[in-house]
């Protein structure tokens, strides 16, 4: 079944790699999500985050295991500005438990907490070329 997942991992480009190639990821795409603005155009992004959309394939890939590669691909402890912040921005119910759950167990891991935000999605900008 084909699902969308959003993440925002301080600048969209190298995470938009790192999901790109796994099993079961159909597509990403780099945009910006959370802001309330018009649409960002960089530099100027105003109050939007850059993130990564990321489709997959959940009968190949779990939206558990794209969260766990989330906690892998950068440093949730580093408190960035808003443009580069560490966020989930869930779709569902079902994602945002998710997503709390898995951050509960991973500042337990990491024995410290995370700045991560974990957000509705309001909207997802595409990037520009």
């Amino acid at each position: 079944m084909e699902e969308k997942a959003y993440f925002a991992l301080a600048c969209f480009w190298k995470p938009d790699a790192q999901f790109g190639c796994q099993p079961g990821v159909l597509q990403t795409r780099v945009g910006y999500c959370g802001g309330t603005g018009s649409a960002p155009i960089y530099p100027k992004v105003n109050d939007h985050t850059e993130a990564v959309e990321v489709t997959f394939d959940s009968s190949v890939i779990s939206y558990e295991d794209l969260l766990s590669l989330f906690w892998q691909f950068h440093d949730p402890c580093s408190c960035s500005k808003r443009q580069y912040m560490s966020a989930i921005f869930y779709t569902s119910d079902r994602q945002k438990q998710m997503a709390q759950d898995s951050k509960k167990r991973h500042e337990i891991e990491l024995g410290k907490s995370v700045t991560t935000q974990i957000q509705p999605l309001n909207v997802f900008h595409e990037a520009e070329e």
